[in-house]
């Protein structure tokens, strides 16, 4: 996970391509995942991804493309 925020970091500047990076979430949930037990791991763990900001998701600015919206930052997710 480490190298992928290093990496991230080096080249989303130029590129904007991400906008809001919880790494420090990122790493602690890395660690986490990677402490369970063997048959309780995903098969798609370790895979970094990225989310539009789409869907309202607790502690990240949901913004949606619209600039009325750029500081909506929910208090929860939706059926969480």
């Amino acid at each position: 996970m480490a190298a992928h925020i290093k990496k991230i970091n080096a080249l989303s500047p130029s590129i904007n391509a991400i906008v809001q990076l919880p790494a420090e979430r990122a790493l602690e949930e890395a660690i986490i995942v990677d402490r369970a037990p063997q048959g309780r791991q995903s098969a798609l763990r370790g895979l970094p991804f990225t989310v539009k900001d789409n869907f309202e998701t607790q502690g990240f600015i949901t913004a949606i493309g619209m600039l009325e919206r750029k500081a909506r930052c929910p208090r929860m997710t939706p059926l969480s």
